[in-house]
């Protein structure tokens, strides 16, 4: 469980104390724009419970660190950005023949049947493999085919990363917690089937 504080920026004062089952649950919070989420670090934190005039018991946090919240959301949104990345590439794609693995051992094996049938190509020897899909059938490649399937998999691994590259912009742009959150991290990938 993950304790945070909703803290005025311009007064200090925290409006609110939130717990989440983990810090990227408090993007959904509706919040004003003068106000932050700040992670709850230990008792160091606050300074005194307090009364205000209109009778509600408040926390003032110690310190109120907008670059911190900032840096918070923005690792968070990397590494939910990464696993969506790893989620799009590792999930295949369609070729002609069927659904082609892509996940981290698809890969090299595929490199290296791609290699076996560019030097069959290349010494003018036929070649021919029979190739697992997803589903458990076989498909048969001749070393044309191969290749194609090499290249396929390239591209859909090389788009992958573009579109990773640019939600990283993306979010190292962002200057509030909030301009991550609007980031779409969940759009934007290449189809996998």
């Amino acid at each position: 469980m993950i304790r945070a504080f909703v803290v005025d920026t311009a007064t200090g004062e925290t409006r609110a104390r939130v717990q989440a089952s983990g810090a990227t649950d408090y993007s959904d919070l509706d919040l004003p724009p003068d106000q932050v989420v700040v992670l709850y670090r230990g008792p160091g934190d606050f300074e005194e419970l307090e009364t205000y005039l209109d009778g509600e018991l408040k926390l003032r946090a110690r310190t109120v660190d907008p670059a911190l919240a900032l840096a918070v959301a923005q690792a968070e949104a990397v590494q939910r950005m990464l696993a969506r990345r790893d989620l799009a590439e590792f999930g295949g794609i369609r070729m002609p023949e069927g659904i082609v693995q892509t996940d981290d051992t698809s890969q090299r094996k595929i490199n290296g049947a791609v290699t076996m049938a560019l030097i069959a190509q290349a010494a003018g020897q036929p070649f021919s493999i029979d190739w697992t899909m997803l589903d458990n059938s076989s498909a048969t490649y001749d070393a044309a085919g191969m290749i194609a399937m090499g290249v396929a998999v390239g591209q859909h691994v090389a788009a992958c990363h573009e579109a990773a590259l640019a939600k990283r912009a993306a979010i190292d742009a962002a200057t509030t917690p909030d301009e991550v959150a609007l980031i779409d991290l969940d759009s934007g990938w290449p189809p996998n089937t």
